[in-house]
C-alpha cells in the first residue's frame, strides 16, 4: 500500500512536471503568506499566519481552529453546494457561507496554523504542540487588545470552536489557559487520550504509517523539486487527504487550499511519542463545552461510551448530534452546526 501510494504521487508529480514549470511558486500548490503578499495575514511571534476575520469586533470574540495537523480553514468558511471559498477574499461571491454565518452574533477569527494551510512552512523538528498553544495564546491576546483599543471594552475571555485536530488544540489551550476561555464548541475533536482512542473503530491503512517510513518519505521528497515543501504538500493532497478513516465519512470533495505534510506528521507523532496530556488541568476550567458529532460517525466509528468519556473530561459539558452527516458536518451541515452553537452560547 505504501509503495503504491508513493508511486501514484510520483507519477502524478511527473505528469505535472511535463505540463508546467513547477519550480515556480504557486504552480504545484498555492503560495503561502511568505510567497504571496496579497493574502490576508496576522503577524504573530514574527510569523505571518494566513488569517482573516468576519463581523464586528464589538461583539464577543469567537476563534476557529481547523483540522489536521496541517489543514486549513477553507472548509469552515465554505459550504457544500454553494461556494468553496477562494483564498482571495475579493474573489468570493458569498460573505456569509459556512460557519461565517456566526458573524451576525460574534467577531469570528479564522487562521491557518503554523506550517499548515497557507501559513509559512517549517522544517522537521521545528514545531511542537507547545508552539501551537503559544500561537493561539498570542492570537487571543492580540484580539482582546485590539478590541480594547477600538471599542474601550476590556474583555478577558474569548470563545473557541475546534474541529477535529482543532478540537484537540482547543482543549490543550483550555488546559493551559482555562481563565481565558468562556465557553467552547468541539466538533468531533481528535481523541484527548489513549483511552478515548480505544473507543473508536479505526481501520484506515494510513494510520499504520511508521515514523521510519515518514522519515524516508520526507527525505526522498527533497530530491524531487527545488522546493521540497511544495512536493511533500502536493503528495499529501493527492495521495492521502480525504482517505483517512473512511468510517468517519470524510467527504472526498471537502475543500482545502493546501495541506502541510511536515506538521501533519511531526505534530501528531510528537503528541503520541510524549503522550502529551491536554486533560490534566481541565478541572480548573469554569466554562462549558459543547461536543458536536455527526450521526454517521457515531454509527460507524464510535463505540459505546466514547461520547460520554469525551464529555467527562470537562466539568460542564453537553453533546449534540448533527443528523445525516459525518466528520465533514461543518461543511455539509453548517446551518445545523451554527444553530447548535447559537443555542449553546
Amino acid at each position: 500500500m505504501r509503495k503504491y501510494l508513493l508511486l501514484v504521487a510520483l507519477a502524478t508529480l511527473t505528469w505535472h512536471c511535463q505540463k508546467t514549470d513547477i519550480s515556480e511558486p504557486g504552480h504545484l500548490v498555492p503560495r503561502t503568506t511568505t510567497e504571496d503578499p496579497a493574502l490576508p495575514f496576522l503577524d504573530i511571534h514574527g510569523v505571518r499566519l494566513h488569517a482573516e476575520t468576519f463581523g464586528d469586533i464589538q461583539k464577543p470574540i469567537l476563534i476557529f481552529l481547523h483540522g489536521g495537523p496541517g489543514g486549513d480553514y477553507r472548509a469552515l468558511i465554505s459550504e457544500i453546494g454553494l461556494e468553496n471559498a477562494s483564498a482571495d477574499p475579493s474573489k468570493r461571491s458569498l460573505t456569509h457561507a459556512g460557519l461565517t454565518r456566526l458573524q451576525e452574533d460574534y467577531f469570528c477569527v479564522f487562521f491557518d496554523q503554523r506550517g499548515a494551510g497557507l501559513s509559512p512552512r517549517f522544517n522537521q523538528g521545528e514545531i511542537t504542540i507547545e508552539d501551537y498553544i503559544a500561537d493561539l495564546d498570542a492570537i487571543v491576546d492580540h484580539f482582546l487588545a485590539q478590541k480594547a483599543a477600538i471599542t474601550g471594552q476590556r474583555d478577558e475571555q474569548i470563545r473557541l470552536f475546534g474541529w477535529s485536530f482543532g478540537g484537540f488544540l482547543a482543549t490543550a489551550y483550555v488546559n493551559t489557559h482555562p481563565e481565558k476561555v468562556k465557553d467552547l464548541v468541539l466538533y468531533e475533536a481528535r481523541p484527548f487520550t489513549e483511552e478515548a482512542f480505544d473507543l473508536l473503530t479505526l481501520t484506515s491503512p494510513f494510520q499504520q504509517l511508521s515514523e521510519e517510513y515518514v522519515d524516508e518519505f520526507i527525505t526522498g521528497s527533497t530530491y524531487l523539486l527545488p522546493n521540497e515543501h511544495n512536493a511533500m504538500d502536493y503528495q499529501q493532497s493527492v495521495g492521502v487527504t480525504g482517505k483517512f478513516f473512511p468510517e468517519f465519512h470524510n467527504a472526498p470533495n471537502l475543500p482545502f487550499w493546501r495541506q502541510g505534510f511536515v506538521v501533519n506528521q511531526e505534530v501528531e507523532q510528537d503528541i503520541r511519542k510524549r503522550k502529551f496530556s491536554v486533560v490534566d488541568h481541565l478541572t480548573q476550567f469554569e466554562g462549558r463545552m459543547l461536543y458536536l458529532y455527526g450521526s454517521k460517525t457515531k454509527r460507524d466509528a464510535m463505540l459505546p461510551g466514547y461520547i460520554e468519556l469525551i464529555c467527562a473530561y470537562y466539568p460542564q459539558s453537553t453533546a449534540v448530534e448533527i443528523q445525516d452527516t459525518g466528520h465533514a458536518g461543518i461543511w455539509e451541515k453548517p446551518a445545523e452546526v451554527v444553530e447548535a452553537v447559537q443555542q449553546f452560547f
